[in-house]
Formats: structure tokens, sequence, C-alpha cells
């Protein structure tokens, strides 16, 4: 109830219910006037144990995270081996450890929901092809049941509420904007081309080895598909369906605003099925040669990494120099005037924030309008809601402040743009290979 208080649920949340779920959040707080009293070489030695604890914790939290996606693609494996068993013995009752493992991937990560319609789907085709029997398919229908019981579940208790948050519209339009069809921006037949590019580079680490296993993919569905297959094999074309499907249903709720298609995390459970269509294409090729398969794999999974490429979520070490950041600073105290205001995205705001305030920037969740001002060490920084400027975007975002200010057209303003990805104007010379600063009129970008 205390934390309720503090962090004001009550002005925010409007039912309680009975669902075992526990927030628990806790405060490391020390008195200012206390710790004013330590020296300060004590002083140095708190603020370096905290961070290092409180860094600690971080790290920890991102484990958890990855832990989930490995556990997640475990009852999906499973899912898929009792499936296969359930066909192959034609048994109603291995179905049910089929629907067992199917239900934990539900209720592990939201993902499997395209993992569950790409099954909708592939099931009854093979049913259809191998005619198991009456009782196995009243078995698949019960099996179903249960999972449609748990997404009504899920739907009540945490998607209802997640639709159209705060947090749900500032991923679709932030750090996460390039995995969501975003009409206008990008025609619709551009979008499943660049995002499907962008999951196979991602799933296999890199641009090149990502291009190659996509050709293998699509060669291997090929495969699949042939009408040289015997009879006997043809029943197994459906297994296409399972491959594609999971793609397919992604790259459509990322179209309908529902998730994110891209290269991101939230695509790892793809990884199953882009693996298994560049195996069947090997198989083809290598047969019973294991050697041949075996020379094939090590060329894919070393050959085209010999230098990897990275993508856009990556700063190299080189700009990760402290003197880097150090020229940035004395810039902005010796050449920007502390009465004009710097115009900058969200990450570059959380960025100064640190450096200008000694701590990250608000939290936009909530605050009202297109921009957000702080204020950091009296420097005036305009933040706007994009997560990260294109030059598309950062075109808009100065129009739109030009218009909600009631600026002249050729008024001047300082813009930062620092952060993951490449800058907007280069200044590698002087800031590295992802931070500018520059001054344009807002009326005048080109």
């Amino acid at each position: 109830p205390v934390v309720a208080l503090v962090l004001q649920w009550h002005t925010k949340v409007k039912y309680i219910t009975r669902l075992p779920v526990s927030y628990s959040y806790g405060i490391f707080a020390i008195e200012k006037e206390a710790f004013g009293r330590l020296s300060a070489d004590d002083q140095k030695v708190v603020r370096e144990v905290m961070t290092r604890v409180m860094t600690g914790l971080d790290h920890d939290a991102r484990e958890e995270n990855e832990r989930a996606y490995a556990t997640l693609l475990l009852f999906m494996t499973a899912a898929l081996y009792f499936l296969e068993r359930a066909f192959l013995e034609k048994s109603p009752g291995t179905l049910s450890l089929f629907a067992l493992f199917l239900s934990a991937a539900i209720l592990t990560h939201y993902s499997a929901i395209w993992f569950t319609c790409a099954l909708g789907v592939y099931v009854p085709a093979r049913i259809f092809a191998s005619r198991p029997g009456a009782k196995f398919t009243l078995g698949w229908l019960a099996s179903q049941s249960i999972a449609a019981a748990v997404y009504v579940f899920l739907y009540f208790t945490h998607i209802r509420g997640l639709r159209g948050s705060p947090i749900a519209q500032e991923a679709s339009t932030g750090w996460l904007q390039t995995a969501f069809f975003h009409p206008g921006q990008e025609s619709l037949l551009a979008f499943p081309f660049r995002t499907t590019i962008a999951v196979f580079q991602y799933l296999f680490a890199s641009p090149k080895t990502g291009i190659v296993a996509l050709a293998g993919f699509i060669a291997g569905l090929a495969v699949l598909v042939s009408r040289r297959l015997r009879p006997e094999s043809r029943p197994r074309r459906v297994l296409a369906l399972l491959l594609v499907l999971p793609f397919v249903f992604s790259c459509a709720g990322a179209i309908a605003g529902l998730f994110p298609y891209g290269d991101t995390r939230h695509t790892v459970f793809l990884a199953l099925f882009a693996v298994a269509g560049v195996s069947v294409l090997m198989a083809r090729v290598a047969g019973r040669r294991a050697w041949l398969a075996m020379l094939l794999a090590a060329f894919l999974a070393g050959a085209l990494n010999v230098k990897p490429s990275m993508g856009g979520q990556f700063i190299d070490r080189r700009d990760q120099r402290r003197e880097v950041m150090t020229r940035l600073l004395a810039f902005v105290r010796d050449v920007i005037p502390r009465n004009e205001p710097i115009l900058t995205d969200y990450q570059t705001a959380v960025l100064l924030g640190y450096y200008l305030r000694g701590r990250d920037s608000t939290f936009l969740s909530g605050q009202p309008g297109a921009f957000v001002e702080h204020d950091y060490g009296g420097r005036r920084i305009i933040q706007a809601r994009e997560w990260d400027f294109s030059r598309e975007s950062f075109a808009v975002a100065l129009d739109r402040l030009r218009k909600e200010r009631g600026m002249p057209p050729n008024q001047p303003i300082w813009v930062i743009d620092a952060g993951w990805g490449p800058p907007l104007v280069s200044q590698r010379e002087r800031f590295g290979s992802n931070i500018c600063v520059f001054q344009v009129p807002v009326g005048a970008w080109p």
C-alpha cells in the first residue's frame, strides 16, 4: 500500500484483481546531510561501490530477460517434438504433452502468439495430408481450446491494458520504430522485404551471413515444395507452412502495429524456423555425406563472420573514448550560449541528462505535447519524442517545433544528435561517428 501511494497508482489504476502478481520496489537513499559529513575519500568509495553494485543488478536483470527467451525456445521445441511424435504415432494422448508445452510457451512470452497462429494453420493442413483419424483431430481441437483459454486469460489480465498504452506508443515510435510499419513513411511492399532481411541479419549476427541464410532459407522452402519428392513424401510439403508462417504472422503483426518485426530480440523465436529452413537445403545438397554438411555449416557460421559488420545499434570502441564526450561538453560550454535552447531526440536527451545534470532525463510517459523540456545545469533542452532522429523524422520534428512555438522559419536552433545510429551530420574528425552538433534554421532543413 505504501508503494501504491508513493507512486500514485490510485491516479491511474481503476481495478484490483486477485491475480497473485507481486511488484517489489526498493530505494537506496542516503541523507544528503549525512553523506556530506563523509570525507571526500569516503564519498568516493561509496559512489564506486554503489555504482558497481547497481551495475551488477542491471546486468542480472538483462540476463534474466535473456533466459526468458531461452525458456521460450525450449518450450517451443518441446511442443514441436511432441506434436511430431503425436503425428507419427497417431496418438491423441501425446497431443496432451504438446498442449502442455504450447501453453507454457504462451505464458513465457508474448511473441509465442505468432508461433501459435502458425500451428493453427500448419496442423490442420498436416491432418488433411496424413489423415491420422477422428480421435486425433478431436485431441487437436481440445489442445486448441486450451491455448485459446490461456489467451483469453492473458488478454483480460495483461494485453488489454498494454494496447495503446504510453509505453507501447513510445516503443513503436521510438527505439523500435523501424520494426513497425508506419503508413506514409514506407510502402506496404517494401516493409516486409526490408524487415525480413533485418531479421535474418540479426539472427545470424552478420549482414553478409544473414543475406546468405535468407537465400538458403528460401531455397530450402523450394526443396520442400518441389514436385520431385516421392509420392509418399509429398504430405511433408506442409512443413514449408510451419517454416514460413511464423515470419508471415510476425510481419503482419508489425504491419498492424501489434508487435515488432525486425532486428530486435523480440524475433529471437524465429531462429528455430530460420535455421530449420537453411538446414533443409544443406541436407538436400549434402545428402548422406556428413563431411559436406559440416563443411557447409562451417562456411556459413565462420567464413562470413571473419570481419563482421555491426548493425545500427553499435558504437565503435574508438567512439566510446572519454575525450570524445569531453570535446562535446567543451563545445556546448564554450560555443552554445546558455540562453539558447538545444533540440535533441530521446536518446540524446538521456545522454546529456547524465553528463550535464548527473542523472538520467525524465521519463516521457504521461507528459503532454510533442516535446518535453528539461533544465540540465542551466541548459534548456527541448526533447522530441523520437528515440533516434532520421533525416526524415528530424524534418518532421523541426517543422512541428516551428509551428507549435510560432517560430519564424529563419530562426536558428542548436541541435545535438548522439547515441546509437549514424548522426544527422557527419563530424567524424571532431566528435566521432555517433555525435554531431550543428545549428539550423527551423524552416530550412534540407
